[in-house]
């Protein structure tokens, strides 16, 4: 028995009882695997396994030490203090074909604590190359050897192949490296892979006509009869082109180390701002700048991104990335200067760098194929401006015998409060100033990073500044509600897009749009969209006579507009019936104002002083028509106590006030009230309405000035052509429904006028428009809604199934949601579900989408989401029968996704509608895409493109993915079924087969009660829901989840 003194793996640390024997394993090139025993107390190498040793190792391995050893090579060894020694020992030798064999009997004990780390390293190395053979990856080679050519299994050389192998040698024992000499990994890789696939296709059946000699020879493991280096060079190069992959590289931009960023005073950027800001404190001068790595990554095909580890920078990695590194510096130089990060091929980047590089290296890098991925809680976010309004009166109120005030309030004081905000937050005084101090625009606020422009900024805070009053704090004040929102208030003249954010009676009046289409700040901006969820006041009881349905729309607005105070244009076509709309509104307010003397509750509960009021109206109108109006009264609402006042016996002075207050309705002369205005206006008339209103389009006239010293509760112009000329003439109308709305007549001359009529300026065109149409009704005998109906729409729910690549990451994002779910509460656990609705959403959207990795849409010519693929067949389906479609999405990374995908598809430009775009550049896309010969499809964002927008060259239309509101969807569909729309209209809404937009879309339907008969806006509401709930939402169904097994296994 030898018992040489000496230790290869020193003292093995396990769990439990430390092992009294080890069992080592050695490859050795020249004879393949050696396996020897260690006796632990004293480390000496034994010859032959005695009854401790027996009992010490497991049964496969006591069995393999039976046979007397064969081998005494010489090895290097380390005594317990670290010596190096060379000694021969006795081992027990198996060849490479036996060696497969023994490491595999081996294979479910590798966790036993009597396995040395150097034997088990090589059993794991044996199971791994399996695990490559069993999935295919294996190729052929010839190699000389002992005077033959023999063939032999050879594992690829792709790059995942010389990852692994890489982290092989990484992980090799020193004693295996030491005795096996510097091929030591390679060969035994190598010489184990071949008996390993060998040993798998051992029981292949023969032929009936026998095996070709190559084939025998390789599975015999027999050299072959005629080969030649010719051969084996022919080989070489076709395992070189079938290990050939898609890899590419992608940089991936991560946040620096330190975040803390400099901070230094903005004093002198914002003169004023230093008390409230005062509190920040301290300056950073001297501080070196964040410096944000940039590091390698690769990723083959459309596996998940792999970091390309130091490590492998070697030839076989660099011969397939090395040209697309060069060609990154090649088109964006700055790579060029950048710090190195001292890792590998990694970069230090500053944050001026950072900037250059999204703005401009990001879109150059991807047309030549390299994507650049940005951190997550990355924002790029040009400033905007809140405005919040609160009125200080619960009720608008205003003297109904000022000339020129207004019922509704447009003099009232307000309490207001500017706030700048960046991505849709807001931001405190002191997120300001770190914003403000920031000089290449890049600062982190609330965990994001947020690239915004600092020029304009600057300008926002300045003008934030100007707003504040003496004592309050930043942005606050109070000032009549027409400093504010009207032509030449501040949120028109604000340097940045506004948003309001109105209460009360203000929020009626002020609205709040959206900034990309000028609308934002429009006085009524919320009207319409209150009206349309008003009753219909239904045509009254007095009123002898049929009202068409545009002609009761028509009463409904005017009722409505009437209770709130506003000044009206009703613009509507000659013929199609302003008079009986009047007299039937009229009729309308006496019924109601009868009503409620007679019933005493419901006067003490009036909340609507406009119909309660008991002044008379007046109409003035052009001689010509004063006897029809008569006419018409006493035909439709014979019950109006009418009195017509014109003429040299008409009444005067207090005869006039005494005739006037007895009546419901005076009907008289512009020329009569130029002439007596005075003695018109000792009346405190409710309505006052003028017919063929564009008598009054000169301000400068008589009758112009006279009409607007007229008192009144509301105002009505009626008017066929409110623009005979110019715009002049409606801005003149307008000021006498509402007055100063359009501001002076020379501001509107300089603002709309000349920019709209000289230069065609369709931007200011939609401003203008934007802050008119809440108070203008105008129908037109042309217009589909008055002679003839709305093609007919179409609306269908389409059921599209995951791939299996959707089905598993959906299931396997439920499992990870659910268990965190479980484990939170109150804030955290909504935020969790909210978050995890979406990411499931953007799973059903496409794999890429949740990832976020910027991998292709499709992989190897085939789908990668259900969802695209229908898209596609809808798209095509339509190209084909020369129709245009609209696709909407509410993530505008979804649709920067699709936007590529579709313009190769289709071979042509698409426009791409988003929050980003800018008002000039949403007025072209909308004009291309109606033109004639415009681009098939237009993909939209649902946010900016929801509203505002005419695209009626489209008539279908495809929801991508689904809002839980379905009034937001169909003010969508809207952009194209609306008037002006000649064909039907097809609603695609493509919704993922057994997932939580199935169960989304039921309940929207009304299919599924889930104890909510109101659901309301938005996703908060499922934030509320239990758990058991919550897992019947969103769970996938049993074939999608059978398909997410077998897409995992």
């Amino acid at each position: 028995m030898t018992t040489t003194e000496t230790s290869a793996s020193g003292r093995a640390s396990v769990a439990g009882d430390a092992p009294t024997h080890l069992l080592h394993g050695l490859w050795l090139p020249s004879s393949g695997l050696h396996l020897w025993l260690e006796r632990v107390e004293g480390h000496r190498v034994l010859g032959a396994a005695d009854d401790a040793a027996e009992a010490a190792l497991p049964p496969v391995a006591v069995g393999l030490l039976r046979a007397v050893p064969r081998g005494r090579p010489e090895v290097e060894l380390r005594t317990p203090k670290g010596k190096k020694v060379r000694h021969v020992i006795p081992t027990w030798n198996f060849i490479p074909e036996q060696a497969v064999a023994v490491l595999e009997s081996l294979r479910h004990e590798a966790a036993h604590p009597a396995l040395a780390p150097d034997l088990k390293y090589i059993v794991r190395v044996q199971a791994a190359l399996e695990r490559w053979a069993r999935a295919g990856r294996a190729l052929v080679a010839v190699m000389w050897e002992d005077g033959s050519w023999w063939p032999q299994w050879r594992l690829p050389e792709g790059l995942q192949e010389a990852a692994w192998r890489a982290q092989t040698v990484q992980r090799t024992p020193p004693v295996l490296a030491a005795n096996g000499g510097k091929g030591m990994v390679d060969d035994l890789i190598d010489r184990l892979f071949h008996w390993t696939v060998n040993g798998l296709l051992s029981d292949l059946p023969e032929p009936p006509r026998g095996r070709q000699h190559f084939v025998r020879s390789l599975l015999d493991s027999e050299p072959l009869r005629r080969a030649s280096a010719d051969v084996a060079g022919d080989l070489a190069q076709w395992r070189a082109s079938v290990t050939g992959e898609d890899v590419r590289l992608l940089l991936v931009v991560e946040e620096p180390d330190d975040l803390e960023p400099a901070r230094p005073s903005v004093r002198e950027l914002v003169p004023g701002l230093a008390e409230a800001m005062d509190r920040i404190g301290g300056s950073a001068e001297g501080e070196e700048p964040l410096l944000w790595p940039l590091r390698m990554h690769y990723r083959i095909g459309v596996d998940a991104p792999e970091r390309l580890d130091p490590a492998l920078c070697r030839g076989s990695v660099l011969s397939q990335l090395g040209p697309q590194l060069d060609l990154a510096q090649k088109v964006f130089p700055v790579f060029k200067t950048a710090a190195d990060a001292g890792e590998g091929l990694d970069l230090l980047l500053t944050p001026e760098q950072v900037i250059e590089l999204v703005r401009d290296g990001v879109g150059k890098l991807r047309e030549v194929g390299i994507t650049v991925l940005l951190p997550r809680n990355w924002m790029a976010a040009e400033p905007t401006l809140r405005l919040e309004v609160t009125p200080q009166e619960l009720e608008p109120t205003g003297s109904v015998r000022g000339a020129t005030e207004s019922r509704v309030g447009f003099n009232q004081l307000v309490d207001y409060k500017w706030k700048l905000a960046l991505g849709g937050e807001e931001l405190s005084a002191a997120e300001l100033a770190r914003l403000s101090q920031a000089g290449a625009g890049l600062v982190k606020l609330r965990d994001n990073w947020i690239h915004a422009d600092s020029e304009a900024t600057r300008r926002a805070l300045k003008f934030l500044q100007e707003q504040t009053k003496a004592g309050a704090e930043i942005g606050a004040g109070s000032a009549e509600l027409k400093e504010l929102h009207f032509v030449e208030g501040a949120a028109d003249i604000a340097p940045v897009p506004v948003d309001v954010d109105a209460k009360g009676w203000a929020a009626d009046i002020m609205g709040g749009g959206d900034p990309s289409d000028g609308s934002a700040g429009a006085p009524g901006k919320g009207l319409t969209s209150k009206f349309a969820t008003s009753e219909s006041v239904g045509v009254p009881a007095g009123f002898d006579g049929e009202l068409r349905h545009y002609q009761r729309r028509g009463l409904d607005w005017l009722a409505w507009m009437s209770r709130g105070g506003f000044g009206v244009i009703l613009a509507d076509d000659m013929g199609l019936g302003k008079t009986v709309q009047i007299l039937a509104l009229l009729q309308h307010e006496k019924e109601e104002r009868v009503a409620a003397e007679a019933d005493e509750a419901a006067a003490q509960h009036a909340d609507a002083p406009a119909t309660r009021a008991a002044g008379p109206s007046l109409l003035i109108a052009p001689m010509s028509v004063v006897s029809n109006w008569a006419a018409e009264a006493a035909r439709f609402t014979p019950g109006l106590r009418v009195a017509v006042m014109h003429g040299s016996g008409r009444p005067r002075g207090e005869d006039l006030k005494e005739k006037a207050e007895a009546a419901d309705l005076v009907v008289t002369t512009y020329g009569v009230v130029a002439r007596d205005v005075a003695e018109w206006a000792e009346v405190e008339w409710d309505h006052v309405v003028l017919d063929e209103a564009q008598a009054i389009k000169n301000p400068n006239t008589a009758v112009s000035k006279a009409v607007r010293k007229l008192p009144a509760r509301h105002r009505i112009a009626l008017t066929g052509t409110p623009v005979e000329n110019n715009l002049g003439e409606l801005r003149t109308i307008m000021d006498f429904c509402n007055p100063n709305m359009l501001g002076s007549a020379t501001t509107f001359r300089t603002r709309f006028a000349a920019p709209i009529e000289r230069e065609q300026d369709t931007g200011r065109l939609e401003q203008l428009r934007a802050i008119t149409a809440p108070f203008i009704l105008r129908r037109m005998k042309t217009d589909p809604g008055i002679l003839d109906d709305l093609p007919e729409k179409e609306e269908n729910v389409t059921l599209v199934t995951l791939t299996p690549e959707q089905a598993l990451l959906y299931q396997g994002w439920v499992d990870e949601l659910e268990e965190a779910v479980r484990a939170a509460k109150g804030m955290k656990r909504r935020a969790l579900v909210l978050k995890g609705i979406t990411k499931l959403k953007q799973i059903c959207n496409h794999p890429a989408h949740f990832q976020g990795d910027g991998s292709p849409m499709l992989a190897r010519g085939r789908h990668r989401s259900g969802k695209v693929a229908e898209l596609e067949r809808i798209i095509d389906a339509a190209v084909l029968a020369d129709e245009r479609v609209l696709v909407f999405t509410q993530y505008t990374t979804f649709g920067r996704m699709l936007l590529p995908w579709l313009e190769k598809r289709l071979g042509t430009a698409i426009p791409f509608l988003h929050g980003g775009v800018s008002r000039t550049a949403r007025q072209t896309m909308v004009e291309e895409f109606n033109a004639p010969e415009g681009p098939p499809v237009m993909l939209l964002s649902l946010k900016a493109g929801g509203t505002g927008l005419n695209l009626t060259a489209a008539n279908h239309v495809v929801h991508v993915d689904r809002w839980w509101n379905p009034a937001v969807e169909n003010q969508a569909t809207d952009r194209a079924y609306r008037i002006g729309q000649r064909r039907d209209v097809q609603v695609h809404k493509l919704v993922a087969k057994g997932t939580i937009e199935e169960r989304i879309d039921e309940v929207i339907a009304g299919k599924v009660d889930l104890a909510r008969a109101v659901m309301p806006t938005g996703e908060a509401w499922l934030t509320e829901m239990g758990f058991d709930e919550l897992q019947r939402l969103w769970r996938l169904d049993d074939a999608q989840r059978r398909a997410a097994v077998a897409a995992g296994s």
